[in-house]
C-alpha cells in the first residue's frame, strides 16, 4: 500500500503545479518492525523470549489458531512467559507498538 502526499497551486480554479512531497512505503515499517523485535525459540517447549530493542511499549498477545486469548501482557523491553503447559500446536503471537503491527506464528513442542 503506498500514499502519496500532494501539494499543488491553484491559479483560478486551475492546476498548473503538482509538487509530490512525500511517499511512504507501509512495507518498509513492517521490516524495520520485525529486525527490532526478537522471539526465540521457535520452535519454543517451555518458555518465549521476546525482546523489543527500541524500549517503547509493546502489547503482546498470545492466540491459539481459533483466535482465543490464551495471555495478554504489555512490557518495554523484553518478557518471557511459560509454554509448557500450553498444548502442543502452533499459535499467534501478535505484538503491537507505536510503529506498526506484528504477528509471529509459533510452534510449541
Amino acid at each position: 500500500m503506498h500514499f502519496r502526499i500532494v501539494e499543488m497551486d491553484y491559479t483560478d480554479d486551475f492546476s498548473d503545479e503538482v509538487i509530490f512531497l512525500a511517499q511512504v512505503q507501509t512495507t518498509n515499517l513492517v521490516k524495520d518492525l520485525k529486525s527490532s523485535i526478537l522471539v526465540y525459540p521457535n520452535p519454543a517447549f517451555s518458555e518465549i523470549m521476546v525482546k523489543a530493542q527500541n524500549n517503547e511499549l509493546t502489547n503482546l498477545e498470545f492466540l491459539d489458531l481459533n483466535g482465543k486469548l490464551i495471555l495478554k501482557k504489555e512490557f518495554t523491553q523484553s518478557t518471557s512467559f511459560d509454554v509448557s503447559h500450553i498444548a502442543k500446536g502452533m499459535y499467534y503471537l501478535n505484538l503491537k507498538t507505536v510503529e506498526g503491527n506484528l504477528t509471529k506464528q509459533i510452534i510449541i513442542e
